[in-house]
């Protein structure tokens, strides 16, 4: 059994590394070791060069944490010859039995009710070997991903394209002063991976259509250059992208001009050569009329506004290519059911239910989750309808950890609707006030906005538990 002695956070840094080190005076605890100080038999010391770690006697473990804030603990599971345990808390365990053990450690996520901080562990599983009367110790270092704890949005102010507001900076209504802008590509859209890099689009025909900023590069002061430029084949005609949206495997939909979808795998994501790389889709359902915002619900199925409707593509259908009618095509009327609502941008609560704007109509509106299965021989009469001020404009939303929806608003503002108001119908005599507003610094015309990570339970890909 391991006997355990808390220690305190050795907080010395935030580097993404784990090392796997032994103090000069402790054995480092390596398969490949010749063996315990003071020589060995030549039975064991050949065991050791063929890289076993020996079952015997006990020594002592030490695990040391850094990279974390005061009162976030880590999350790491220990496992060695007696079995697995939680630690919460660097450590020493004195009298460990003898042999090898693993430790997992990960990603965590901080408390906050806008947008989490996220901190990842550069490596996820360390192993080491504890030998008789020997200490080891294993060090995990995480750190926070700059991207995390705060609200984005695509933007249209030269030398700031792209602007983020930390957490802290958006509980009340304020001209944010202290928020991020960056001088990057981001034409119309936005998407976060599971790490927190950020997927955009090409502004002009000089820059390649699909770009992706790491994470380290989003911070202030920082060359926000794309360390990721793609071009797609097959697509012939201007401006070529209107939306992207990340399904739950990782794979990118790019919802593109001349009426199709397409689908872009992971390892085609990943990091390849320098340069503009050129991609061919795995999956392409063309055939629409004039789609823009596309979204996934928590079963797979993809939606997408398409013509001022809204199309449900399912989700065993997304394997292969396809240019047959969507599975259902919806109108959306608004709550009284007095007048169609047009269609452009499409997000998920956490209860299933799906949340339509109209860019042009100043309508938010909340479609139930029950009536999304049903046949589109019937209009989709929505939940609630929310009129916004006339001089809003509005793109694709994004939720808060809070329930509240964060989104464009008229020139130079972002706005929040708290989620009691999100549960009332209004109409023009009597739009919807937001809760919160930012304006002034660098918002220009704001776009689609997004959090990292995304709100708990939401069926993003982005979204952490």
């Amino acid at each position: 059994m391991l006997r355990r002695r808390s220690l305190a956070f050795l907080l010395l840094s935030s580097l993404f590394a784990v090392a796997c080190t032994s103090d000069d005076d402790t054995d480092d605890g390596g398969r490949s070791d010749a063996g315990p100080a003071g020589g060995s038999s030549a039975p064991d010391a050949a065991v050791a060069d063929a890289g076993a770690c020996p079952e015997r006697g006990s020594g002592s473990l030490r695990i040391a944490v850094t990279g974390l804030p005061a009162g976030l603990a880590p999350e790491l599971e220990l496992t060695g010859p007696d079995g697995s345990m939680d630690v919460e808390a660097a450590a020493v365990f004195d009298d460990a039995a003898g042999g090898e053990y693993t430790l997992v450690a990960e990603r965590v996520l901080s408390d906050d009710p806008i947008v989490r901080a996220l901190y990842i562990p550069a490596q996820e599983r360390s192993t080491q070997c504890v030998k008789d009367g020997r200490e080891t110790r294993i060090d995990v270092r995480y750190a926070l991903v700059p991207t995390s704890n705060k609200l984005w949005a695509a933007n249209d102010v030269e030398d700031a394209a792209l602007v983020a507001f930390p957490a802290a900076e958006l509980a009340a209504s304020a001209s944010p002063a202290a928020g991020l802008a960056f001088d990057v590509t981001a034409g119309g859209d936005v998407a976060f991976d599971r790490d927190g890099n950020l997927w955009s689009f090409g502004a002009t025909l000089a820059e390649a259509p699909l770009l992706r900023h790491a994470a380290s590069s989003l911070t202030a002061g920082a060359m926000a250059l794309p360390d990721r430029e793609l071009e797609v084949e097959g697509i012939p005609c201007i401006p070529t992208m209107r939306a992207m949206a990340f399904d739950a495997q990782g794979n990118l939909w790019l919802s593109v001009c001349g009426g199709k979808l397409l689908r872009l795998t992971p390892a085609m994501l990943a990091l390849g050569r320098s340069g503009t790389e050129m991609v061919r889709a795995t999956v392409q359902i063309s055939e629409l009329i004039d789609n823009r915002d596309l979204a996934f619900d928590a079963a797979g199925n993809l939606w997408v506004g398409d013509d001022g409707k809204i199309a449900r593509y399912d989700a065993a259908r997304l394997i292969r290519s396809d240019s047959s009618a969507p599975d259902a095509l919806f109108v959306l009327r608004n709550a009284d059911d007095s007048a169609d609502i047009g269609v452009d941008y499409l997000t998920f609560d956490e209860d299933g239910d799906l949340w339509a704007t109209s860019f042009g109509g100043n309508f938010v509106a909340e479609i139930a989750k029950a009536d999304l299965a049903g046949s589109d021989a019937l209009p989709l009469i929505a939940k609630v309808s929310l009129v916004l001020s006339v001089t809003a404009l509005l793109d694709r939303p994004a939720f808060d950890d809070a329930g509240g929806l964060w989104i464009s608003y008229s020139t130079g503002k972002l706005v929040r609707i708290s989620p009691a108001d999100l549960t009332i119908s209004t109409g023009a005599g009597a739009p919807t006030e937001p809760d919160v507003i930012l304006d002034g610094g660098e918002i220009g015309s704001a776009g689609n906005v997004a959090f990292f990570p995304a709100a708990a339970g939401l069926p993003l890909y982005h979204a952490y538990p």
